[in-house]
């Protein structure tokens, strides 16, 4: 098994180096999305917090595959 495979990266592993492609999807409230797809059972690797240096409110989590996925909002 390949060592980069999506069961050699747990789904909410840190980010590294070694990430090569983020998904990143604006939402209307991270917050309320964050919460639904917990409820469903979806692991994330950072809950929602605020950039303000980017000025975005944020969460991330991965896909199957260990693409990180950026979940924003704007503030």
């Amino acid at each position: 098994m390949a060592e980069d495979s999506a069961e050699a990266r747990p789904r909410t592993q840190p980010f590294s180096g070694r990430d090569q492609v983020a998904l990143v999807f604006r939402v209307e409230n991270v917050d309320s999305v964050y919460e639904a797809l917990r409820a469903k059972g979806v692991p994330f690797v950072q809950p929602p917090r605020d950039t303000p240096e980017w000025g975005h409110r944020v969460a991330y989590l991965r896909d199957p595959a260990g693409n990180v996925i950026e979940l924003n909002q704007g503030i």
